[in-house]
């Protein structure tokens, strides 16, 4: 057992890392490491658990990481990674939860991945820039109970004519369902007034609201909350009304989104019903 994990290093990974023939848990995550995954991690046959989460690595993800037979849980989020997801992820047979968020990778989702014969529980492919179909052969995956895709370029539209074919994903074998939304391309308003640094700093470059803009957002979100409060059938106060609840499409028109605090009001009531939509 090797943890390095919040302890400021920086510098790469040394390829001796490779002696290291009987490991079976590393983590180095949170630190400021860089440069590639090396290669050698590939000879840790005895490795389960590789959290290299919250560093600076760059590139491709190694296809060798295919060779760890034992690995259970896989961790990169939060790298600079780039490159598609090998396919060779698949010939991990025990893996549990992979977690790749927060990288620059692209591509669509491998074959051999989703086609894979066993379950994991979790697979976190959030803040990417994959593409293509959410396949529907996600649905034979009975364990699993996490699949964050969200914040990629991955339509939905053909997928969800068969989305029932995932009633059987709960692992308490309790129907699925599943709400699907326009995927909104500006991400959330809090995101363009408070943009926190990131690899990708081109789209910084353009986030950049001016008057007007934020004056037609304001008026977007007045309409909204004016349409909920006096015209829908049942009166609805969204009482988490804040930036990162405020979704902007292409054309950066606001959205009020997120109403796990909203409530409905009635006329001749003064009882409150809360509301979560999941």
């Amino acid at each position: 057992m090797l943890g390095l994990q919040h302890n400021k290093m920086s510098g790469s990974i040394p390829p001796g890392l490779g002696n290291l023939i009987n490991l079976e848990y590393l983590s180095a995550s949170d630190n400021r490491l860089s440069g590639h995954i090396p290669l050698e991690i590939e000879d840790l046959s005895k490795l389960q658990y590789l959290d290299l989460s919250g560093n600076n690595f760059s590139g491709n993800i190694p296809p060798s990481l295919g060779n760890l037979k034992l690995l259970w849980m896989l961790f990169l989020g939060g790298n600079n990674l780039s490159g598609v997801i090998p396919s060779s992820l698949a010939e991990c047979r025990n893996l549990w939860v992979l977690s790749l968020s927060g990288n620059n990778l692209r591509g669509s989702l491998p074959p051999e991945l989703i086609g894979l014969s066993f379950s994991p529980n979790a697979i976190d492919l959030s803040a990417n820039q994959f593409t293509g179909v959410l396949p529907m052969e996600i649905g034979n995956w009975k364990n699993l109970q996490i699949f964050d895709i969200s914040q990629n370029m991955m339509s939905t539209q053909e997928s969800c004519e068969g989305f029932n074919a995932c009633s059987g994903a709960d692992y308490q074998d309790r129907d699925f369902k599943a709400l699907v939304y326009e995927f909104m391309v500006n991400g959330n308003l809090d995101e363009w007034l408070h943009p926190t640094p990131r690899t990708n700093e081109d789209l910084q470059e353009h986030r950049n609201l001016n008057l007007l803009q934020r004056m037609n957002i304001a008026i977007d979100v007045a309409n909204a909350v004016e349409y909920l409060h006096c015209h829908g059938k049942i009166p609805i106060v969204h009482c988490d009304l804040k930036p990162s609840n405020i979704l902007l499409d292409e054309e950066l028109t606001a959205r009020v989104g997120d109403f796990g605090l909203a409530r409905f009001l009635h006329e001749k009531t003064q009882d409150v019903m809360h509301c979560r939509l999941l």
